[in-house]
This record gives structure tokens, sequence and C-alpha cells, in this order.
């Protein structure tokens, strides 16, 4: 549709109006969330090559060869193609034209991709430049106003993490837990800031700190900001789950995993992701436990729950987190001389394979 759609757009309109560009970068996007990388880099590679190669251009061609370049960039970073995706944020065509929202939006975004590709190892300069570049325009407001402090301060922090300044980053943690506490509880941004500090206390080993701030966060004035919210809820659930699971608490996790799934407003409005990752985290724990059968039941049901969100969002990569634990269960079943065991884990990931296999060629999307 969005094929047939761009078809009629580019020739009503033109090559270089704003409505084609639109509608072009709709279809990169839909291709990169399905996965679909290869589409995604072909359609925005033969985009980037019909602008002209010369510096002088126009200032609404130069922003959106600047916007598809960035595009780009973040397609091959999410692909694992780092240096690649370096080499067009350093580029000319990335650098010139600096104005823009589309191009400062991308910029934070693909900021934060670059974190998981370079804490364990080290940044090259040119790319610590760029990065420091874009801090200072998001301390400056150039890089968009609505940019909060303690979002660059975390940028910070994972800035001092790439380059092996680990006190820096423990001190500027310390500092924004401090601004993460005058946060007003009634301020619904507090929740995406409990999660992106919880990230943090995970990355520098800081246990201590996470599970008091786990523990805040179900007690005290803003306890029911995040009791009416279900899908936040559930991420304070999964990282106490995590804080129980890394100091050996292994039945506090799963009591605590299991009253989160009979919560009555769980099997109501809790909907399939969240409640597919407790299972899995359940059955994990389970594996742990040498509770296999046990294990083996929150995963089926994870499956179904997989099945569920396919459905509603038609992404096949959501079976890939259980299909893994899947597999684990059945090397556990082996190593125990269970093959029974073993083959209905083989058999369930193998239908669930035929159905990925399906649902990536448009086949019937169960």
């Amino acid at each position: 549709m969005c094929i047939s759609l761009h078809e009629q757009v580019e020739e009503t309109f033109g090559y270089y109006h704003p409505a084609t560009f639109t509608l072009k970068w709709l279809m990169i996007s839909i291709f990169t969330s399905l996965k679909k990388y290869d589409e995604a880099e072909t359609l925005c590679s033969r985009i980037l090559g019909g602008f002209n190669d010369d510096s002088d251009v126009n200032e609404a061609e130069g922003r959106a060869k600047r916007s598809f370049t960035l595009l780009l960039a973040r397609i091959c970073m999410l692909r694992g193609q780092t240096e690649k995706g370096e080499k067009l944020l350093l580029g000319p065509s990335a650098s010139s034209h600096a104005t823009g929202i589309s191009g400062s939006l991308l910029e934070k975004h693909l900021t934060s991709r670059l974190w998981t590709q370079y804490l364990s190892q080290d940044m090259s300069r040119d790319m610590q430049a760029w990065i420091e570049s874009h801090l200072v325009k998001e301390e400056t407001g150039k890089a968009g106003s609505c940019q909060q402090p303690f979002n660059i301060l975390c940028n910070r922090i994972y800035m001092s993490l790439s380059q092996n300044e680990i006190e820096k980053a423990k001190d500027l943690l310390v500092e924004a837990r401090e601004m993460f506490d005058r946060a007003n509880s009634e301020d619904y941004a507090k929740a995406s800031m409990f999660s992106d500090l919880a990230a943090l206390y995970i990355k520098l080993d800081e246990y201590g700190d996470l599970k008091v701030l786990c523990d805040d966060a179900t007690t005290g004035d803003w306890e029911s900001l995040w009791q009416s919210d279900v899908r936040f809820s559930c991420i304070v659930v999964l990282i106490r789950c995590y804080v129980h699971w890394n100091r050996g608490e292994l039945d506090e996790t799963v009591d605590l995993c299991q009253r989160a799934l009979e919560m009555p407003h769980n099997s109501r409005e809790l909907g399939s992701a969240p409640k597919r990752y407790l299972l899995i985290v359940l059955a994990s724990v389970y594996m742990q436990q040498g509770k296999l059968l046990e294990a083996e039941k929150q995963l089926v049901a994870a499956i179904q729950e997989t099945r569920e969100l396919k459905k509603k969002r038609c992404m096949s990569a959501n079976y890939e987190p259980v299909l893994t634990s899947m597999s684990v269960l059945a090397e556990c079943y082996n190593r125990k001389g269970e093959q029974d065991g073993v083959q209905r884990c083989l058999k369930l990931v193998e239908r669930c394979q035929r159905e990925l296999l399906n649902a990536r060629q448009g086949g019937l999307n169960i």
C-alpha cells in the first residue's frame, strides 16, 4: 500500500517535495521496525543517490540529505555495522546543513544507540568529538529544548563510561539520583527517569543503590503513580526481580514474578509483551532451581503471549527471547537424560520457527 501511494505522491508532487520525502521516510521506518534491514538500507541508499553530490545545494535539500544520511547510519547501527555507521555520521553529508528538527531528533536517538556499541570498547576520538558536540548543542538548547537536564546528565555518564572514566561516571550518577529524588512525584516523566537510572546502576554494578531505588519505587508518595500505570509497574517488577536474582535470592524472585502475574490488573491490562518477559524470567529461575517441567510451562505460556502480540503488531522478532530460553531448557533436559523433554522443546522451537518463516514471507500471522 505504501509503495503504491509513494508512486502516486511522487508523480503528483515531484521527487523533492516534502510530502514525497515524508512517505519515503515512513516506508524506511516500517522496514526498519520489521527488521527488514536489507530493504530499508536499499531504499535509503537509493534516495541518497538522487541528491546532488556537490556542496552547493539549497537548504531544504541539504536538510533532507542530512536526515536520510542519519537514518542510514541508524540502520547500520541496528545491524551492528558500527564502523559503517561511524563513517556516515562523520561524513560531510551528515555534518553540513546541521539545522533542522528531523536531524536533531535522529542525533538524539543515534547517541542512545551508540552507547551500546561502544561501552565495551574504546571510542575513536572523532566519535568522541561528534558526541561532545551533540551534547553541547543539547545543553545550549540547539538540539531541542525538550531535552531534560536529567537525560543530558545520563548521556554524560555514558560518555564517561565509554572513556573508562569510572569514578567520574559514579560521581555523575550520584548527581543524577539527586535530580531524580527532587523530581515531582506526580510528574509522569519520573517513570521514564526511573528506567534510565536503573539501567545506569546495573551498568555500574551498584546493586545496593538499585535495590534502594526499587524499594522507594514501591513505597512513599509516588507509589500510586507506578501502580496506576501497568507498563511501568511491570518495569519496576522486572528490575526488582533482577536485583533479587543477582543477589541469589531465587525464592524471592519466583514469589515476586508470581504475584505480579496473579494481580487482577495484570490479567486484564498487562498485555502480552510485559507478561511475556515475566514468564521468561520465571522460567529462567525455575531452570536454575532444576524445576524443568515448571520452566517448560512458563515458556509455553510465554510463546502463547508472543503469538497474541504478533497478531496485534506483526513483529516476528518477538519470538527470539523465548526461543532462546526454550533451547536452553532443551539442553537442561538433555543433561539430565530426559529425552522426552528435549523432544518437546525442539518440536515447539521448530513449530515457532515455521511460524516465523511464514510471517517473514507474508504468510499467516499466527
